[in-house]
Formats: C-alpha cells, structure tokens, sequence
C-alpha cells in the first residue's frame, strides 16, 4: 500500500489530477474532497485503470470529515484558487501533509494565514506544486 492520501477537488484540473493519482504507485487515495458530490461522482465514474470500488462512497465536503472518517497522511489540494489558503490551513491542522497547486493565495493576508498554519504544523510538510 502507497502513502493514504484525500484529493481535494475532482473537476476539471483534479479530475487530470486525481486520475494521475490512481496511476500512481506509491499514493492511495483513501477518501476525496469536493463541494459538488454528484459532479464528484460523475468524475470518479469517468476514471480509467485501477480505481479503487470504495472511492464514489468515500466523498466528502470537508477534509475534516474525510480525515475523520480514513486514515490519510497526506492531503492534495486542486480546488478552486480561492479556496486554497483556508484547504491548506484545515489541512495542516489537521496534521496532513499538504501538497498544493498554484497560486497557493491571493492575497498577503490569505499568506499569513499559511504561514502561521505551517508554523503550528511542525513537521508536517507543506508544498506548492
């Protein structure tokens, strides 16, 4: 078993995204994040190769809900820009690993909130992808 993962965002870029995950050998993704849970679906569903069964039952609306609920360590952010400082920041509280696409904010305020988020983490890694 690879490294337990949650994706958030499944549309359009993380739908690319979370298809490269499935190709992927060392990351799992054990749960997925998205506003949209019926869009969620439909883009799990239009996935090819080794899909795991369980992952159209394992959709979420908070990365609170899915940590809670699966054992992740790591967390791959593809949402919408300007959802990603507060995912990032649940993320890191949350004591996942964060990997984020570009822009990470958009704003100097929105910075210091990752910053201070990273700062509290510790260990935990974040980054921008």
């Amino acid at each position: 078993m690879g490294i337990p993962t949650i994706h958030v965002g499944c549309m359009h870029f993380g739908h690319g995204r979370l298809q490269a995950l499935i190709n992927a050998n060392d990351l799992d993704a054990v749960a997925v994040v998205d506003l949209d849970e019926d869009g969620a679906r439909q883009s799990i569903a239009s996935l090819s190769g080794d899909v795991p069964a369980y992952l159209s039952d394992r959709i979420y609306t908070s990365i609170g809900e899915a940590k809670a609920a699966h054992d992740a360590e790591a967390c791959l952010i593809y949402a919408s820009t300007t959802a990603h400082a507060s995912l990032i920041t649940d993320s890191l509280g949350l004591g996942l690993h964060t990997l984020c696409v570009k822009p990470v904010v958009t704003s100097q305020d929105e910075l210091r909130q990752v910053m201070a988020a990273h700062r509290k983490a510790g260990d935990r890694m974040l980054v921008q992808g």
